[in-house]
């Protein structure tokens, strides 16, 4: 059966429901289309009921004890009735909040207070004032026309005229690509672990590439121990994004692997950003000057993360992992 007769030979349209009632195999087709339809219309309805954050006004037709339609009206009557306890202030108050529409409009279930906006106590910390903000400027959307900024565009880089038109510009950022998807998965590893072990069953659909990158660079004791759980109380952010403003521009980024360093009480007390770079030293650049290129993107994120967690900047380590040589450049 189906509702169109495209690409069908022949095709038997579904007959009335008191038909397919009647009939077994129909029968059953109408109950899984009935409950999937249904399904579908619950998480919407759902969803229109647990938006609101501080009160839900929900209106309906009355509830007909007459009518076999198991519709919402239904349900609310079904699962939500007035409680006999449910004080008649309560009531009053409710209906004059919401109005009396019509005749025979009545409160049919309430929950909480209905002068919730009493109980809530306004308060603004002592070193903030609360901006009043003129009507009359609505049209002026503060933000609709600040430039965006990214840490990576500090970095400081030249590129070749025949690297630009060629395809080895693409296949290094495909190349990069891939290596951090690998050191996303990390979140902390063990000495124990089998890497090959571990690359086949978190490395599906990986370049061969990749894979070695990622292997030489876990072999590297200096490496493996940024990954590695410290003896400290820690916690890790893998490919966290943030924005924040700063001077008339909308500062954004993603962190690629950020290591916090808590006290017992669960205090921010110091933290360690560390970027993944597939950039690996030649002929025409050195290592020092493959770290000035990015040492103006990692000032960034330090800036983004002194904002973020209250630390200030001499307790937040910057460090570049670059991936293919392997090789870790630090400072603070």
């Amino acid at each position: 059966m189906a509702q169109s007769g495209l690409g069908f030979d022949w095709v038997l349209a579904k007959p009335k429901k008191f038909l397919q009632e009647a009939d077994p195999f129909l029968s059953g087709m109408l109950t899984n289309d009935e409950e999937a339809s249904a399904f579908e219309s619950l998480c919407k309805f759902y969803v229109g009921m647990t938006r609101p954050a501080r009160a839900l006004y929900l209106f309906s037709e009355p509830y007909n004890p007459n009518s076999s339609s198991k519709n919402f009206i239904y349900l609310l009557n079904d699962t939500l009735s007035m409680d006999s306890t449910t004080e008649q202030e309560v009531i009053d108050k409710t209906n004059r909040l919401t109005g009396q529409r019509e005749s025979g409009f009545e409160l049919a279930y309430c929950s909480g207070s209905p002068e919730w906006w009493l109980e809530r106590e306004v308060s603004s910390p002592p070193s903030e004032r609360v901006e009043l903000v003129d009507h009359r400027s609505f049209e002026k959307r503060k933000y609709r026309n600040l430039s965006k900024s990214r840490p990576s565009d500090k970095e400081q880089s030249g590129v070749d005229a025949g690297e630009l038109l060629g395809i080895q510009a693409n296949t290094g950022k495909e190349l990069g690509t891939e290596v951090h998807a690998l050191f996303e998965k990390v979140e902390w590893w063990d000495e124990k672990t089998n890497l090959s072990n571990w690359l086949e069953q978190q490395g599906t659909g990986t370049s061969k590439q990749a894979m070695d990158i990622f292997s030489r660079a876990m072999a590297d004791p200096e490496v493996m121990k940024i990954f590695s759980l410290p003896a400290q109380k820690s916690e890790v952010w893998m490919e966290r994004s943030f924005a924040y403003q700063k001077e008339g521009k909308m500062v954004q980024g993603i962190f690629d692997r950020v290591v916090l360093s808590l006290s017992e009480s669960d205090e921010i007390i110091a933290a360690e950003i560390i970027d993944f770079k597939t950039d690996r030293p030649g002929k025409d650049v050195c290592l020092d000057q493959l770290v000035d290129r990015y040492r103006g993107q990692l000032e960034s994120y330090r800036s983004a993360l002194v904002r973020l967690t209250g630390l200030p900047e001499n307790k937040i380590r910057m460090t570049l992992l670059f991936t293919s040589i392997p090789q870790l450049f630090s400072w603070d």
